[in-house]
């Protein structure tokens, strides 16, 4: 009997010691990272603020809207190489844009292209369209303003109606006369907000200071 038993435990042994030296007989080196773009910054001029003044309540109407004009803000955007991006804008006041006042500005607009401003004791203040009717600056250079309304999967020429750059549509840039963003170190865009203000008679009682309140927020789109 003891020969068997020692045969079987010399064999155990001999299996144990083969499992180590296989466990330890390789080892998997991982090689991660991540490619980043260019880190572009957006900024605006005149300290991000449009200030139409003080509005006097005799100036509105009773029953129309009142269009008070329009403001323009630079919007810049530099980045740390050559980079295509495009520019986007949310509605910091979603919901609060009165019906009607994007065809009353312009009769190529619709409620889709414009932004609020705010409510007061439910009142909903008025709304304006960003837009821009000027060529953008790419790396000192004329360019062209492109519009995209699929999230950059296509792009035409931004003209006409797709000057506005709705809260769903992206503008891109590219060299004067493409049709297709290019990459640019800097870019610059001249942009207007056209401003309407509610009827007098679906305002909150102008027995006190109404604020207008209005907030777009910018943001880049790495393509």
């Amino acid at each position: 009997m003891h020969p068997i038993i020692r045969k079987s435990l010399l064999l155990a042994g001999l299996a144990s010691a083969a499992t180590g030296a296989f466990a330890a007989g390789s080892a998997d080196l991982k090689i991660t990272g991540t490619i980043k773009p260019a880190a572009c910054d957006v900024t605006l001029s005149g300290g991000a603020v449009l200030d139409f003044g003080d509005i006097p309540a005799n100036t509105l109407k009773d029953t129309a809207f009142t269009n008070l004009g329009n403001k323009s803000v630079d919007v810049s955007v530099i980045c740390g190489a050559p980079t295509k991006v495009a520019l986007a804008a949310t509605d910091g006041r979603s919901g609060s844009n009165v019906p009607g006042i994007g065809a009353f500005l312009f009769s190529n607009q619709s409620d889709a292209s414009t932004y609020g401003v705010g409510e007061v004791d439910g009142k909903k203040i008025g709304a304006y369209v960003l837009y821009s009717d000027t060529a953008p600056v790419v790396d000192a250079a004329a360019g062209a303003r492109l519009a995209s309304d699929n999230g950059g999967t296509t792009w035409a020429a931004s003209a006409s109606a797709s000057n506005a750059m709705t809260p769903t549509r992206w503008h891109g840039f590219g060299d004067a006369g493409s049709l297709v963003p290019g990459q640019y170190k800097t870019i610059r865009q001249t942009y207007k907000v056209q401003l309407g203000l509610n009827k007098k008679a679906d305002l909150p009682p102008l027995t006190k200071d109404v604020p207008i309140n209005g907030l777009a927020t910018f943001t880049i789109k790495y393509l």
